[in-house]
């Protein structure tokens, strides 16, 4: 296990906001730490990739994204989009033969940038994504297949993982939605299905995301395992940084308000 390498004075400071609420504006501690939580908790889903305007945006941008990532990996030959009817026909008949090699050599000759023409295989994805969803990488690898349905059939498959980041902070959002706060609403934090359904996918490997309340500090950190922890914990801080910052504004605006109502 390791535990999330965020800016200790930004907990500091909110822990710091939430005691002068309850000292000074007299409200109820309960209902500040949960609500605290409960923002924490939406940027978390909302900032942690696929980002988007909307849940529904955020899925799609994701979906796009993996598309790319394996055209990069292995490009499918899709002889329906190919404007040339030479070529067209030249890598259908040689499809058809089973004959990679003659389709590289017509696509070198129509400057594709081409270096192997191979069978699918989900390893052209899996060796360079190190078992990850998102290759990461922007330059493609040279590899084409003309087996596009199986290539579809494993993007379709990978595509489901999108949302297996923003799935780590589930716990800590199902532990959120289970306690109530005195006078608190609206302390449901919605989880979009495609978030839920990658629940526990990673299994031990990426650890369980969690925050919870600690007596001396009122927040305790993350803890996790994996090689992508780092980035998680980037997006943990960035969460808790969007969240304090927010703190900051409402609290400003409720001290202005109670200084009105004294004079």
């Amino acid at each position: 296990m390791i535990t999330a390498k965020i800016n200790p004075q930004d907990l500091q400071d909110i822990s710091t906001i939430m005691r002068k609420r309850v000292q000074l504006l007299g409200d109820d501690g309960n209902f500040i730490f949960m609500r605290t939580n409960r923002t924490l908790a939406k940027n978390l889903i909302k900032y942690t990739p696929p980002l988007g305007e909307s849940q529904s945006k955020a899925r799609a941008q994701g979906e796009k994204a993996v598309e790319r990532d394996l055209a990069r990996a292995v490009c499918p030959i899709k002889t329906e989009t190919i404007k040339n009817p030479k070529l067209k026909k030249q890598l259908e008949d040689f499809r058809n033969a089973g004959d990679f090699s003659g389709m590289r050599e017509a696509l070198k000759r129509s400057k594709w940038n081409v270096e192997w023409v191979v069978p699918f295989s989900p390893e052209y994805h899996t060796s360079r994504a190190y078992g990850a969803t998102r290759i990461g990488i922007r330059k493609a690898s040279g590899f084409f297949t003309p087996e596009v349905d199986q290539w579809q059939k494993y993007t379709d498959e990978v595509k489901k993982h999108v949302g297996s980041w923003k799935s780590v902070w589930v716990p800590y959002i199902n532990a959120i939605n289970n306690t109530n706060a005195p006078g608190d609403k609206k302390a449901t934090v919605s989880i979009p299905g495609y978030v839920k359904r990658n629940v526990g996918r990673y299994g031990s490997r990426y650890g369980i995301g969690y925050i919870t309340a600690n007596k001396d500090k009122s927040y305790a950190l993350v803890e996790g395992s994996g090689p992508n922890m780092n980035q998680l914990n980037r997006h943990l801080s960035a969460a808790i940084r969007l969240t304090l910052n927010g703190m900051l504004r409402e609290y400003r605006h409720l001290v202005k308000k109670a200084l009105k109502t004294m004079k």
